[in-house]
This record gives structure tokens, C-alpha cells and sequence, in this order.
């Protein structure tokens, strides 16, 4: 049995397996190492790849760096889908990771794209090995994670108390009410708006009940009984008050809720003049409400 010729000098593929050639001196590997050779890459390319297609990490997997590029893909995947959400009335945890997402990637993007046409850049020599592809994997399934959690969480219902489980606030012909508006125009009030005039009371125990709305002109007219911690008067403390939503502002209409509410008074905005009309449609709607909310009483 003849032993095995030993391997006469000479450059040969790595024996650890990473691309390139190392010297063997005819006893022991050496130090002397040459990576594979991979065809250049324009930095042109390279560049406008990244400021256009930055989001995805494009121009830095073209130009051999395929983990900056995973990293720029994830952010923008992130980005993306938490930005692509349906519309909410306030501020949402996924909505505000997707804003700061894109602006960090388009930031990132358009850097890197400049930074690379300037030349300050070399063209890279990473691969993809299994550890990049995995950690890729986790961190995608941790950002889509984010994103069914986002969309999970829109659409769950916000519950309060004290609105009524009447159908959403509905426009009259041509989004207008009549001159003497029927009871029949009221609807359940929008949450939001509901919300901000609860925080607005100036005494903390206070807050509506018995919620109703119109919507008169450009305007939505929510009218309410107030609540407190009132024994002595039923928890009642004033009946059938009226405040206004316009132009993106919460104005307070009738006495108690000028007086009882940090809001301007709406009486005299231009743009409001069906407030008497909505007061009128709410006094029988709040009235209706909390007669059946007591038995008929």
C-alpha cells in the first residue's frame, strides 16, 4: 500500500472554504491568501441604485456589501408597511416607527447614494453567508411582526362609555340640515371629537352623557347632558349642552358649555350660523336619549 503523494507548492483553493487561493509551501499552508476576483462594478450605477432604490438596499447589494443592504432593506420594509396602514384619527405606535422608518431610510439612502459617486466607497467583497441569510430572516419576520401588530391593533374598536351605540354621524341633502332639523338627523357622535371635549371640562369629574350629533353647514354639532360627581343632583349638573367642531376646532355653544369647558365661544364664528337650528335638533335628540337611557322617565 502506497502512501499519499504529498502536494507539490502551489497555489490551491482555500482549505477552510473561503473563495479565493492559498500557498501551500509543500509542508504547511501559508499565510499568502488571494481572494477570488469579482468583475468591478460602476460606481455610477452603484450610486444612483442607492439614492433611488435606497430603500431596499440596492445600491449596496450591487456594490458588494449585501449586510448594510439587508439592513437598509429591513427599515424600508418597516417603513412601508407600517406607513401603508388605513388612516387613523390619532396617533398610532406603528404609525410613528413608519414615519421615522422612512425618513431614516430616505435619509440613509441619499447619503450613501452621494457618499458612493464620490468615490469615497471601494467596491466590497461580501457574500452572503448563512449567517447573514438568517439573521435576515429574523429580522424580516420581526418587522412583519410589527406590521400584523400595527394592523391587528387599527382595527380593533375604541370603546367609551358614554356614547351611545347608534350608527355612524351621516350627512342630510347635500350635507346640510333643514331650517327646523328633525330629530330623525341625529347620529352618534365621532369618537375623537367626543374625547377632546371630555378633557376639556375644567373640573376633573366632569363629562358628557347621553351623546348625540348633527351636522349643520360645514359643521358637526354634538350635544350632551353633563355629569359630575353630584349626588345631590342625580350626577347631573346641567341638561342638553351643545359645542361645535369646525375647521379642525372644538367650540363651545350654549352656557354651561362656555363655562364649564376650556373652549371659545362658537356663537359668533363665521361659517357656524345654523348653531340655533343644530341646538334645537340636539335639545329633542339629548332629550329622547336620556328618557329612554331611564325607562321612559
Amino acid at each position: 500500500m502506497t502512501s499519499p503523494r504529498p502536494l507539490p507548492p502551489g497555489w490551491y483553493p482555500d482549505p477552510t472554504g473561503k473563495p479565493g487561493e492559498r500557498y501551500f509551501d509543500g509542508t504547511n499552508w501559508t499565510s499568502k491568501f488571494v481572494p477570488d476576483v469579482i468583475p468591478g462594478k460602476s460606481k455610477i450605477v452603484a450610486g444612483l441604485l442607492q439614492i433611488f432604490l435606497g430603500w431596499f438596499g440596492a445600491g449596496r447589494f450591487y456594490y458588494g456589501y449585501p449586510v448594510i443592504g439587508a439592513i437598509q432593506l429591513l427599515i424600508g420594509l418597516l417603513g412601508l408597511g407600517c406607513g401603508l396602514q388605513p388612516a387613523q384619527e390619532h396617533y398610532t405606535f406603528t404609525g410613528v416607527v413608519g414615519v421615522v422608518a422612512i425618513l431614516a431610510a430616505s435619509i440613509w439612502a441619499v447619503a450613501d447614494g452621494i457618499v458612493i459617486l464620490a468615490g469615497a466607497i471601494p467596491q466590497g467583497h461580501q457574500r452572503l453567508n448563512p449567517a447573514t441569510l438568517a439573521a435576515s430572516a429574523l429580522g424580516l419576520a420581526a418587522v412583519l411582526g410589527v406590521i400584523l401588530a400595527g394592523l391587528i391593533g387599527s382595527t380593533a374598536p375604541t370603546v367609551n362609555p358614554y356614547l351611545s351605540t347608534t350608527a355612524p354621524l351621516t350627512h342630510g341633502p347635500q350635507g346640510h340640515m333643514t331650517a327646523d332639523p328633525e330629530p330623525s338627523a341625529c347620529a352618534g357622535p365621532p369618537v375623537t371629537s367626543v374625547n377632546t371635549i371630555n378633557a376639556g371640562f375644567l373640573r376633573p369629574d366632569e363629562h358628557l352623557m347621553d351623546i348625540r350629533a348633527v351636522v349643520a353647514g360645514g359643521a358637526t354639532y354634538i350635544g350632551a347632558n353633563i355629569a359630575g360627581d353630584r349626588p345631590e343632583m342625580g350626577n347631573k349638573v346641567s341638561s342638553q349642552d351643545v359645542w361645535a367642531v369646525y375647521m379642525g376646532q372644538v367650540y363651545a355653544i350654549t352656557y354651561d358649555a362656555r363655562t364649564r369647558t376650556s373652549f371659545p365661544d362658537g356663537r359668533h364664528v363665521a361659517g357656524m350660523e345654523s348653531w340655533p337650528d343644530a341646538t334645537a335638533a340636539l335639545g329633542s335628540c339629548v332629550g329622547a336619549l336620556e328618557r329612554a337611557r331611564n325607562g321612559g322617565r
